[in-house]
């Protein structure tokens, strides 16, 4: 009994010794308030950085970039990496759809830019690789609208298992416009483009929600209304498009 007793008591004196080290607070360093989805990103056992986006459309004082900060074991500031979102001309029109990890390798982000002037939207894949400290910059998908206030809406989603990285480009749709949907599925391993779909859907159906799958397979969770209101699933991969009440 004093045997587990005294064991009892070293395990806490041991915690509350480890609970009680200092901690290690790196020096202030400039921080804008107009950051979004700030986040710890590429953490190993030297360094580790944060990465955020300022996404501010506004004419002449438009501010578009994305911000990652290096900081090393003692949390001390290293350096601040920055690279511009795509600019086309005056008219260009930014959303920042989010950051994805790479295997702790590279970060991935995406970024929708669209001009009603051109009315044509572009979704850029932006690298950033934390070996090299360098981005890298193409566009990976296309598309053309009517008008900027029926461009549609692009979003960004990752599959549970974090293997896929998947895009959703909604074109405009109403009661008497039929949806259609632009499917972009990319490896979230390496990065790499696997497959672009579309997906149309028949008019009065309607989506309420998107998901990505472990198996790379888009789920549309959708509402139908020709024959009464009825829920239905759209599983879509490369080759086809699986409904299910």
């Amino acid at each position: 009994m004093k045997t587990k007793i005294a064991s009892l008591l070293f395990l806490l004196v041991s915690l509350t010794a480890v609970s009680q080290r200092p901690k290690e607070i790196g020096t202030k360093f400039d921080y804008d308030q107009r950051e979004t989805d700030l986040k710890v990103v590429l953490v190993d056992n030297y360094n580790h950085f944060m990465s955020s986006a300022i996404n501010v459309d506004a004419s002449m004082q438009s501010v578009n970039k994305i911000i990652i900060r290096k900081f090393d074991q003692k949390n001390q500031l290293v350096e601040t990496f920055t690279e511009e979102f795509p600019y086309k001309d005056v008219f260009t029109l930014h959303n920042y759809l989010g950051s994805f990890e790479l295997q702790n390798e590279k970060l991935l982000i995406l970024v929708d830019c669209y001009s009603n002037k051109t009315k044509k939207k572009e979704i850029f894949q932006i690298t950033f690789d934390k070996k090299t400290n360098l981005f890298d910059k193409k566009v990976i998908a296309e598309y053309t609208f009517e008008s900027i206030t029926k461009s549609g809406t692009t979003y960004a989603m990752v599959s549970q298992n974090k293997n896929y990285i998947g895009i959703v480009y909604s074109k405009y749709a109403n009661k008497k416009i039929a949806e259609e949907n632009q499917c972009t599925l990319i490896d979230g391993r390496t990065g790499d483009l696997l497959w672009q779909k579309d997906v149309p859907f028949p008019l009065l159906s309607f989506t309420e929600s998107v998901v990505l799958s472990d198996s790379g397979k888009f789920i549309f969770v959708r509402t139908t209304k020709e024959t009464g209101s009825q829920n239905v699933l759209a599983i879509a991969d490369g080759n086809t498009v699986e409904s299910k009440d």
